[in-house]
């Protein structure tokens, strides 16, 4: 498994705790819900690039996928992400 700490230098275990601790309008159980509404292989790739730190190599490797497939996937997974995530905060913000 890569390191985080070496793969991305400005990140620290420290700061981790502290993004973890925090008083976001999500708590950790509801992102991994909203990572349900996305498909298997969106979910997959962005669980591998984006919460694990691979590379898109290592990740096309492991899944036995063309690169471009990778990159593909894991944009389409952010975007999937952050449309969920919008209107989970406007659902928050007006009680609906």
């Amino acid at each position: 498994m890569t390191d985080l700490t070496t793969k991305w230098p400005h990140t620290s275990p420290q700061a981790n705790e502290d993004l973890a601790d925090g008083t976001d309008h999500f708590i950790q159980s509801d992102l991994l819900s909203l990572t349900t509404a996305l498909s298997a292989e969106h979910r997959e790739v962005l669980v591998l690039c984006g919460l694990l730190g691979y590379d898109y190599e290592t990740a096309a490797e492991i899944l036995e996928l063309p690169l471009g497939t990778i990159r593909s996937r894991l944009a389409r997974a952010r975007d999937h992400m952050t449309l969920l995530l919008q209107e989970s905060e406007q659902c928050l913000e007006t009680g609906s």
